[in-house]
């Protein structure tokens, strides 16, 4: 095949995660039998029928974007659009997808739906799948409770106004025999109204109501006399003033942020505040010791305070 015609070919694929259909190959006057040499000299090979994959293009979305070639009608969603989305708490990343009842395409991971609309679809780095409120929804036909709250906080601080809609759509889809939306919609009721900022946060969060520990206030700003901030605390128990500071792999990556955290941490101290600071491992590893400290220290600081108050 002409050489001008061959980079016009790579240049779609690339586009499209390494995929390209015969017919898109022929608009390109790429023929059958010029695929065929290629094949042979291991530049591409078949993927689904009618599409073709260039070898040194594959990635990770390769298999969904020639699935959706050869359908055009099918949308990612459940685990892979909550991988798409970036939620946090995925364990394993899944191509399901999701097509029209009438629609001939089978497989394990293949859920067959009558209730999706053009309005919840969307394309993420050039993937048709469902968007990130109807794919909380579905997704929480997957998993515990706990994955989908970490997944709603990782959706709900980016964007709040997504708190509302997911209530909206859930109660819409909501039936007898489909347990995402009934999930949703419980998950979503128990959340306090100020997100996490961070999955750790959410982590700990979670750790604290599975062992029974006093809950604290979330992203709590102590201000000065003069209403400025002085400091904001990923979680503060206002009452003894006690704030837990999460330090994360990825939190403090720079010395200028390293020695920002720490004048904020001094200017808590000088005005009577104490922190308790737990790392990754503390909370991901460690939880069942670290909600044991945390529920000790607020229970001696407390009890402290009441002596106090009797003295």
């Amino acid at each position: 095949m002409r050489r001008e015609r061959w980079e016009e070919l790579l240049a779609l694929a690339e586009a499209q995660h390494g995929a390209f259909t015969t017919q898109q190959a022929a608009e390109l006057e790429v023929d059958g039998a010029a695929l065929q040499r290629a094949r042979s000299d291991r530049l591409v090979d078949r993927a689904r029928q009618g599409v073709w994959a260039v070898l040194a293009l594959i990635d990770d979305w390769t298999v969904m974007a020639a699935l959706q070639l050869a359908q055009p009608r099918a949308v990612a969603g459940y685990r892979a659009g909550s991988e798409l989305h970036h939620f946090d708490g995925l364990d394993e990343v899944v191509m399901d997808v999701l097509v029209p009842r009438n629609v001939r395409l089978r497989g394990p991971n293949v859920h067959r739906v009558d209730d999706l609309v053009v309005p919840e679809i969307v394309v993420v780095d050039g993937i048709r799948c469902t968007d990130e409120v109807r794919t909380l929804i579905d997704y929480a036909a997957l998993v515990d409770d706990d994955h989908v709250e970490r997944a709603m906080e990782s959706v709900f601080r980016r964007d709040c106004s997504k708190r509302a809609l997911l209530v909206d759509r859930a109660t819409a889809l909501a039936r007898p025999g489909k347990s995402g939306p009934a999930r949703a919609l419980r998950v979503e009721s128990r959340l306090p109204e100020v997100p996490t900022e961070s999955d750790l946060e959410t982590v700990y969060w979670q750790g604290l109501v599975r062992y029974g520990v006093p809950l604290p206030v979330r992203q709590y700003e102590l201000r000065d006399a003069r209403g400025g901030v002085i400091a904001r605390f990923d979680d503060a128990y206002v009452d003894i003033k006690l704030f837990i500071e999460l330090d994360g792999w990825s939190s403090r990556k720079t010395r200028e942020a390293f020695g920002h955290d720490r004048r904020r941490q001094n200017a808590a101290v000088a005005h009577d505040w104490t922190p308790l600071r737990f790392t990754d491992s503390d909370v991901r590893t460690y939880m069942r010791r670290t909600a044991h400290i945390t529920r000790t220290e607020v229970e001696r600081r407390r009890a402290r305070l009441v002596a106090d108050r009797v003295a």
